[in-house]
């Protein structure tokens, strides 16, 4: 079964090299390479294939031969935007000059940082980490 700690997981250790994908019928979250996929394609025998690659080999061998309904690909973090959710936590304030001081550094070149610092500031880094997590918990929703 899917836990939305798997989706996160997954959005986060994505890179150009290694993608998570929703399974739809084993439902999880599986990593396949792009060694994997090379090996799928070669059509070797799982046998002459190293056991640390043969699981997400399986896995990429069904994805090329069914790339539709099988699998639901994960978002990158990049497609994510953080820069979204600190402006909607901003707003959330109640504090107004706590909200000001929020989006004159998210106006700011290196705005994260900033945005950073001034959490720590005002002592509500733990608010901020609740709204963020509630956020992408809703975004991760979305996606599975």
């Amino acid at each position: 079964m899917i836990t939305l700690e798997d989706v996160v997981e997954g959005i986060e250790n994505q890179d150009e090299h290694c993608h998570y994908y929703y399974h739809v019928r084993s439902k999880s979250v599986v990593r396949i390479t792009e060694t994997e996929v090379h090996y799928a394609k070669s059509g070797k025998d799982l046998t002459h294939i190293p056991k640390a690659y043969q699981e997400g080999v399986l896995f990429a061998r069904e994805l090329i031969k069914n790339p539709v309904g099988a699998f639901i690909e994960l978002p990158l973090k990049s497609d994510i935007n953080g820069y979204r959710f600190m402006e909607r936590f901003a707003m959330s304030l109640q504090e107004e000059k706590v909200t000001h001081a929020l989006w004159k550094v998210l106006e700011t070149h290196g705005g994260l940082t900033g945005f950073t610092d001034k959490i720590k500031e005002y002592g509500i880094e733990q608010k901020w980490k609740t709204y963020k997590k509630n956020a992408l918990r809703r975004t991760c929703t979305r996606v599975v």
